[in-house]
């Protein structure tokens, strides 16, 4: 048996578009397709995990200045496949990336409404440029980076650290009762925010799940969906 699930993992491809074996685009089956297929094998268990973190990211929300491009239009077909569509390599890397974390904030929200015997929010970690989010970034620029990643922590209120972070997602986890309602959107100082309107949007992530577990069972036969 799981106590708690942290559906974490996370990367961003600038160095053009490319596929995973099984056809998706990387950052599309890795941000959030895989995170639902290994959630939904959880679920289905006799005894499922009573509380899941889906990390996300407050650049999945166009209204909010964070220097990211606006997510992708589209739907969920269309994203699983996305190119770079006339885009630099390197923008239409960082679009999907916040074209993910649409889909794990919306995600999170719906899996809330789905199961509501399972306690489920959204993290926003804040933006922490020492980690290894930024790996396929031009070494310079990492190093840059990580020089200044401190400092921006401090100066930037949207800027975190990851022994900061990594603290308020262990109380997200572990703390009983937890310190945020299921369903709900949590940046880093443990604060409940309104997610993008889009990912707020019932029908949105209605279609999310039904079009996810879709491309899922015809990839996977085996994941239940």
């Amino acid at each position: 048996a799981l106590d708690a699930v942290a559906l974490n993992a996370g990367l961003q491809v600038v160095t053009g578009a490319s596929r995973t074996p099984d056809g998706f685009e990387t950052t599309f089956q890795v941000n959030h397709l895989a995170q639902l297929a290994l959630l939904d094998v959880l679920l289905g268990r006799p005894t499922p995990p009573p509380r899941v973190v889906v990390v996300g990211s407050g650049t999945h929300d166009a209204a909010r200045r964070t220097g990211m491009p606006a997510p992708l239009d589209g739907d969920v077909g269309a994203w699983a496949r996305a190119g770079d569509d006339g885009e630099a390599p390197g923008e239409a890397g960082r679009r999907r990336y916040t074209t993910s974390k649409l889909l794990n904030a919306a995600t999170a929200a719906g899996l809330a409404r789905e199961h509501p015997d399972i306690h489920v929010t959204c993290f926003d970690p804040g933006l922490m440029l020492a980690t290894g989010l930024s790996r396929q970034y031009p070494p310079a620029l990492r190093r840059l980076t990580a020089i200044l990643a401190p400092g921006l922590a401090r100066v930037l209120s949207f800027a975190s650290t990851p022994q900061a972070s990594g603290l308020a997602l262990s109380r997200l986890l572990l703390d009983d009762p937890p310190p945020a309602a299921s369903g709900a959107y949590v940046d880093f100082r443990l604060r409940t925010l309104p997610a993008s309107e889009r990912a707020r949007d019932t029908g949105f992530q209605a279609a999310v799940l039904r079009d996810s577990r879709t491309l899922l069972g015809g990839a996977f036969p085996s994941i239940p969906g």
